[in-house]
């Protein structure tokens, strides 16, 4: 059920000498009251002047860790695939499979909090004022009553924020799996463009919180028959059968509540219409931003943008007035169900005491939990139902599947044969004879630098990316024999330190680092940043220039140590002598004894490959050495060499 530990000792701040986030390993009241938190607090408080980073503070622990989370919750989502077919399958089932276990525990806390509630608001109110009534009261009983208030206050206090906490981090657990299975889903996406890319950035940004938020919220819905029961029988107790005037007006005020619900949820739906429209919008100026600013179309295309901002700021003006409303009726439930309650009950006979009255009232106001907390319950549901279809949608998008089979020769370390491949549609760096490769045979021996030339459009980038799977295959057979870096012609960086970028996720090894920085030729690019390898670049950061960012990415395929490298045109964006070290000391020296395949257009790069494949309008037409090659009269390899050792010669 994977629940939270716990060691049952009375101690606060208890200290767990640890580098992760000690939560599951700490006595209950330093859970409930989050004092675990204290010696982080002061060593911050300490150190108010210093620079703090994340190494002063604790690692994520094991449980709350976002690969275990995503393993769970991919898991349970495959099984609910197998018995439910993808038409029937339903993420909110996986929710519940997925926080079920806490939810069911949780409930002794919300038993225990809504038993102290009432004991506040309604029993021990009752009693207290009846014992002020009475003259000749007990001392000792009127002792025992105050104290019995103040522990109810306390446990009352105490349930709640158990209950709050551990929400909190069942909640953080989910989101963790959730942001994780849709990440995972992203990298192994056929397309993402349009409406998906919209759907994609709010299921990362409004749809993780709100699932979050809705864990907060459902335990207290599981805990509603609880609030129920005690409410109904002790009113009845009080006042008998007139107490059910009491429930009518909730119920009233109830139903009222699940029409504003609903109300809620067909302006969330339209809202969120608007909202991905919007964000379309703008992920389509910022993909064009170069073309408007050009043809000078800022303002009409900023008049679109504001046109569905005033739609979708209607349905949240819309939704905001709705909340107004609902949240308008709940204080006024309890007084007015009193007032008639009360009421009723004297003018049809029935007398009744000040201390019967206030417990009445006290209770009523108990019951003012149930009408908070059903309402925005359901309604969380509702719009949490609309973030889980959206994820449904995301993880039944076709994919890229990765290539199983495995070769069969052992030398080999590529094989495709009789392969059909074409894109969906052309890609944005390829003609359209780049856009279907056909009756493509390719054998890539292990340990070897294999080049791949061609005219430009020709189709080279496109056979890396049928060998990373990227590409569709409508036929054939590919076989892949080891693991695969990949160095793409448009380089990319992130929003990191220039190391992380090169790391990638790997572990750090110093001199492994250094030796990769040597042979891809940044060691004078880091020596002339302020903060060497640690300095920031991508959009927060420094910026590169297009041959560093080349390098970069070509580091990072290094150092990843794998078998197969896919080099696209990694000599392109540098200078001629940076070019010549790249091809030397990194691809020549550095890899050496790994399969390569180079695509490039540095003609004098080629003679020093050990085999070349020149491919025109996506079929392979030449292959062999640069001497064989060259041996061909009427070849375009040979007319390529012949017109490159023209132009050096000029």
């Amino acid at each position: 059920m994977n629940l939270t530990k716990f060691r049952f000792y009375f101690k606060m701040g208890a200290k767990v000498i640890t580098d992760q986030i000690p939560i599951n390993d700490v006595g209950i009241l330093s859970y409930i009251f989050l004092s675990w938190l204290t010696p982080l607090v002061m060593q911050m408080y300490r150190h108010e002047d210093e620079n703090m980073d994340e190494t002063n503070i604790w690692q994520c622990s094991d449980l709350e860790k976002c690969k275990v989370n995503t393993d769970r919750l991919e898991e349970i989502w495959d099984e609910e695939i197998k018995k439910n077919g993808k038409e029937n399958a339903s993420f909110m089932r996986c929710w519940w499979k997925f926080c079920y276990g806490r939810f069911l525990s949780s409930l002794l806390g919300v038993i225990v909090n809504a038993v102290a509630t009432f004991l506040v608001s309604g029993l021990l109110l009752k009693e207290i004022v009846s014992y002020i009534e009475t003259s000749d009261g007990n001392m000792i009983l009127g002792i025992g009553l105050v104290i019995s208030m103040l522990v109810a206050n306390i446990v009352r206090a105490g349930s709640f924020c158990f209950i709050m906490v551990f929400a909190a981090q069942t909640g953080a657990r989910f989101r963790a799996g959730f942001l994780g299975i849709a990440y995972r889903k992203l990298l192994k996406l056929k397309k993402v463009k349009g409406k998906g890319l919209s759907e994609i950035i709010t299921i990362f940004g409004g749809d993780a919180y709100r699932v979050y938020f809705n864990c907060l919220l459902f335990e207290y819905l599981l805990a509603l028959p609880v609030y129920l029961i005690i409410a109904i029988a002790y009113l009845y107790y009080l006042i008998g059968t007139w107490s059910f005037l009491a429930i009518a007006v909730f119920l009233v005020g109830y139903l009222i509540q699940l029409l504003l619900a609903k109300c809620g949820q067909f302006s969330r739906e339209k809202q969120l219409l608007f909202t991905d429209a919007r964000v379309r919008k703008i992920t389509e100026v910022l993909n064009s931003i170069k073309f408007i600013k050009m043809y000078a179309w800022e303002n009409s295309f900023n008049d679109a943008i504001l046109r569905i901002r005033k739609h979708e700021r209607n349905f949240l003006l819309l939704s905001a007035t709705i909340s107004s409303i609902g949240s308008a009726i709940i204080p006024v439930l309890p007084t007015f169900a009193s007032i008639v309650s009360i009421a009723v009950y004297q003018a049809t006979g029935h007398d009744i005491s000040a201390s019967t009255a206030f417990a009445v009232v006290g209770t009523l106001h108990f019951f003012r939990i149930i009408v908070i907390f059903t309402p925005m319950c359901f309604r969380m549901l509702s719009e949490v139902q609309v973030s889980f279809d959206r994820m449904k949608n995301l993880l039944l998008e076709e994919e890229f599947l990765p290539h199983n089979c495995k070769c069969k020769d052992e030398e080999n370390a590529v094989e495709i044969s009789d392969g059909f491949f074409q894109w969906d549609a052309p890609p944005d760096d390829s003609t359209v004879e780049g856009y279907i490769i056909e009756g493509l045979n390719l054998v890539i021996q292990k340990e070897k630098l294999t080049a791949i030339c061609g005219p430009v459009g020709s189709g080279r980038s496109s056979v890396l990316s049928a060998i990373l799977g990227r590409m569709p295959m409508i036929s054939g057979n590919v076989a892949i024999d080891g693991s695969i870096a990949y160095s793409s012609q448009q380089a990319w960086i992130f929003n990191d330190t220039l190391k992380e970028n090169i790391l990638f996720g790997k572990p750090s090894d110093e001199n492994k680092f250094k030796e990769v920085v040597n042979v891809c030729g940044l060691e004078s690019d880091i020596s002339n940043m302020d903060n060497g390898e640690n300095t920031e670049i991508g959009d927060r950061g420094i910026n590169l220039s297009g041959g560093q960012k080349q390098r970069v990415s070509l580091a990072r395929a290094v150092y990843s140590d794998s078998d197969i490298y896919l080099l696209d045109d990694p000599l392109s964006a540098v200078d001629v002598h940076v070019g010549k070290h790249l091809f030397n000391e990194c691809i020549k020296k550095k890899l050496c004894g790994k399969t390569i395949i180079l695509v490039t257009h540095q003609l004098q790069y080629l003679q020093f490959c050990d085999e070349i494949v020149v491919i025109e309008n996506g079929k392979i037409t030449e292959r062999g050495h640069h001497e064989e090659l060259n041996q061909i009269g009427d070849g375009y390899y040979k007319s390529m060499i012949e017109k490159y050792h023209r132009i050096e010669q000029n």
